[in-house]
């Protein structure tokens, strides 16, 4: 029962259950432990936008780790994040809020323009409100501070994907 959870297209995915992506925990799948790396490829894909190449291998290590999600791609510049987004097409971004080579805000706007369902979270330290109102102006779906909310990334991707298999039960 459990792989058949995880057995979605892309574009199987509603818009709707993207948004519906909160808070939840992980599955049952995850924590008993039947999910084999078949089922990783029906599993969210995020592309992880750090400049700080520790945090980029620390948020790699925790989503792969907790098998929620599977990263496809990861850069720490604007322009290559621009590429790879469209190259690899992910269901949702990480994505700093200062990368090398300037802000997001454009990107976090590109990023909503071309694929409104693509799930984007921003996980920044400059966490002040006027940041925060603006990437959520934007349409970044999270913003998130990385002293105090760095776990949260996790539970949003666990959210994503628990949201996702409800597709199947249905």
């Amino acid at each position: 029962a459990c792989r058949e959870f995880f057995r979605h297209e892309p574009h199987e995915r509603p818009t709707a259950l993207r948004a519906a992506a909160g808070l939840a925990g992980a599955g049952d799948c995850i924590q008993s432990g039947c999910m084999n790396t078949e089922d990783r490829t029906n599993l969210p894909r995020v592309l992880l936008a750090e400049d700080s190449l520790p945090i980029r291998e620390r948020l790699r290590s925790m989503i792969e780790e907790s098998g929620i999600a599977t990263v496809v791609g990861e850069d720490g510049s604007i322009a290559r994040v621009r590429q790879l987004f469209k190259q690899l097409e992910p269901d949702a971004v990480v994505l700093d809020l200062q990368l090398a080579d300037g802000t997001s805000y454009a990107l976090i706007e590109e990023i909503k323009r071309t694929r409104p369902d693509c799930l984007v979270m921003v996980l920044t330290n400059f966490a002040v409100r006027a940041y925060r109102d603006r990437c959520l102006a934007l349409g970044a779906d999270h913003f998130f501070e990385k002293s105090v909310e760095f776990d949260r990334v996790v539970e949003v991707l666990a959210a994503l994907r628990d949201a996702w298999a409800s597709i199947k039960r249905a």
